[in-house]
């Protein structure tokens, strides 16, 4: 393999804690796979729905409250009825050693209990062993047994009209094909789709780690979609110079993608940086052109957290929206030259908090120097919904 392995990590069930599937998801990054965590308390569609629309080739499900006799074989059944029934899953948590037997025969593929630290187990994982331990006994037991699995399947012109047809599963699996540069755009698409004079199709958002980027992105799809816009997110988090693997964590933070009133008019894609050294990996605008080819409406770029000078996301989008946040320094911040030069809109996000009128009044000011060529600057709250009905009318 000469790319990273795509798993989600999950928590199925009402179960509440976490700890578990965190300390195994930065094992996985840390060996080198690019790992979507979920969150908790998913349903079992809402893990298929994810496996399908990241093009994860693994599933790994975790549970601590005695539920996994009945959610681990159903999200199993699940995957079979829409057809992902080549994904290997694992699972690991409270489970007794009598309960395996019926695990693995409904498709759990390895499953790992509670270990001790002074017994270790080869089938366990225990919280105190080393971490590349774990990595050694958790890829020889999940990911070794079906490695011979992930390539096949249909042909790559069957895989383009299925997905030109609605198809998100074969759609996902084309983006896979785009981003480890197996496929080029044109490859798939004969011209790639241009901006209109009045709209636009592309648009990167982009900002510093912490201004809640990802849940005003999440704010702005649900009011786009609730009026009839098919919206797609790339959400780019950055890898680790380390080992090339990456946490893509940005839908514990996506309500849309779960709203049944318009779940099927929002897509969301987690992507690494891998090699690429800025903000996005120029190879998102062939994705958000494929996606567009596919029939979605508008597609965002959701950056990684980027600082005064990153300007790459102007070469992947029609448009920028840069997201700010109150207590970003003093008014001199706003002075400096880089990424706000370029911004189309600036949302000073967190609105709810002490300081952010002050700091859109700042940048204000600022861009009154421009004259009439300075861009709006409105004050949103993602979390609490102030100004989003403004800031998603004013985007379009």
């Amino acid at each position: 393999m000469d790319h990273p392995l795509r798993i989600v990590v999950a928590k199925p069930g009402l179960d509440g804690h976490d700890r578990g599937a965190k300390v195994v998801a930065r094992a996985l990054r840390d060996a080198g796979h690019e790992v979507i965590y979920t969150g908790l308390r998913r349903t079992s569609q809402q893990i298929v729905d994810t496996v399908r629309d990241e093009d994860a080739r693994f599933l790994g499900l975790s549970s601590l409250s005695g539920a996994h006799a009945h959610l681990f074989p159903q999200v199993c059944q699940k995957l079979v009825e829409a057809g992902l029934d080549d994904v290997i899953v694992f699972g690991g948590g409270i489970i007794p050693q009598e309960d395996r037997p019926a695990l693995h025969e409904a498709g759990i593929r390895a499953v790992f209990g509670p270990g001790r630290a002074h017994q270790p187990q080869r089938s366990s994982i225990s919280f105190n062993r080393p971490r590349k331990k774990t990595m050694r006994v958790l890829v020889k037991a999940a990911t070794g047994i079906g490695i011979l699995l992930l390539e096949g399947g249909a042909s790559v012109d069957d895989e383009r009209q299925q997905a030109m047809a609605g198809d998100r599963r074969a759609m996902a699996r084309l983006l896979s094909k785009i981003e480890n540069g197996s496929l080029a755009l044109h490859d798939l698409v004969e011209s790639a789709a241009s901006a209109s004079n009045d709209g636009w199709q592309t648009m990167a958002i982009t900002g510093a780690p912490g201004v809640g980027k990802s849940v005003l992105v999440d704010a702005l799809m649900t009011a786009w979609a609730g009026d009839g816009h098919r919206v797609a997110l790339l959400a780019v988090d950055p890898s680790s110079p380390r080992t090339g693997g990456a946490l893509l964590g940005d839908r514990i933070r996506m309500s849309s993608v779960d709203n049944p009133d318009i779940s099927e008019r929002v897509y969301v894609r987690s992507i690494a940086t891998r090699s690429s050294s800025g903000s996005v990996p120029l190879i998102v605008e062939d994705m958000a052109g494929f996606l567009l080819a596919c029939g979605w409406d508008r597609v965002l770029i959701e950056t990684v957290g980027s600082g005064q000078a990153e300007l790459r996301c102007a070469a992947v989008a029609d448009r920028i929206v840069v997201v700010e946040g109150p207590a970003r320094g003093d008014g001199i911040q706003a002075e400096k030259a880089g990424l706000l030069e370029l911004a189309d809109i600036v949302l000073v996000n967190k609105a709810d908090l002490d300081g952010a009128d002050r700091h859109a009044g700042e940048l204000r000011e600022s861009y009154a120097l421009d004259g009439e060529d300075a861009p709006d600057v409105l004050l949103t709250s993602g979390l609490k919904g102030h100004g989003i009905p403004e800031a998603a009318s004013a985007l379009l």
